[in-house]
């Protein structure tokens, strides 16, 4: 089934600040992380390397060796970027904010930055990692500074990871409403579609629904249980919800 996990970090010590962050995530079984030294436009950062394991989906988040309040991001998969390299710098204390899910069919949800209604301060990134019906691994990537600590997957440009020509798809909204109280209408699986809006993939994990609030519950009929939205219109089982 499925395990989703949030937290957060206040520490204003760098080391302390980077060493929280890969502690935790390296923590999630399916998830490996470890602290390296990262040089960006010779600055010197202490970062965490973020991997989703038997994948080459890398994500970095680090700071300023001498000043937390400076960060950067990327994202890769392998040799691919599909983040570049993006530093910011904010004037106060900020909260790193962690948010990651796991299901045992591979779908690998992770979600790291420094929010803020500041554009020159935010500094985010979120990743979804999909196993389709037909074993084809699709990651979906967004980059975004603004003050929301988690985004719609929606918003996620996706690509299959093997693919070099780097063809692009979207996540397909099959319930773009709100159902009447108390009804709330779903499919078993979703979809994903190329840039001429035809279905190209599908995922027994994920599923489409009608509008929902992000990161709120829903008890589907048995026995498909507990789920949780990670977009407004798209819902994963969880049976471990772990608030650090």
């Amino acid at each position: 089934m499925g395990k989703f996990y949030s937290n957060s970090i206040s520490s204003s010590d760098p080391t302390t600040r980077i060493n929280s962050l890969s502690e935790w995530f390296n923590n999630i079984e399916g998830i490996s992380s470890e602290v390296v030294e990262y040089e960006y436009n010779d600055i010197e950062y202490t970062a965490a390397k973020i991997t989703i394991d038997n994948t080459p989906i890398e994500v970095l988040y680090g700071v300023k060796t001498l000043d937390y309040n400076v960060s950067i991001i990327h994202a890769k998969n392998g040799d691919i970027s599909l983040v570049d390299d993006t530093s910011k710098g904010y004037g106060t204390t900020s909260n790193i904010y962690l948010y990651a899910y796991v299901h045992e069919d591979k779908t690998v949800l992770i979600s790291v930055g420094t929010p803020s209604d500041t554009l020159a301060a935010a500094n985010c990134i979120e990743l979804l990692y999909v196993k389709t019906n037909d074993n084809t691994g699709l990651i979906g990537y967004k980059y975004h500074a603004d003050n929301n600590s988690f985004v719609d997957i929606s918003s996620m440009v996706f690509e299959e990871i093997s693919d070099t020509s780097r063809a692009q798809y979207s996540y397909a909204n099959m319930f773009p409403y709100t159902a009447d109280a108390p009804y709330f209408d779903f499919l078993s699986e979703a979809y994903f579609k190329n840039s001429l809006n035809y279905k190209s993939f599908t995922s027994k994990v994920l599923k489409e629904c009608s509008t929902i609030s992000l990161l709120s519950t829903a008890s589907l009929p048995e026995p498909l249980g507990a789920h949780m939205a990670i977009g407004a219109h798209c819902i994963v089982p969880i049976d471990e919800e772990v608030n650090e």
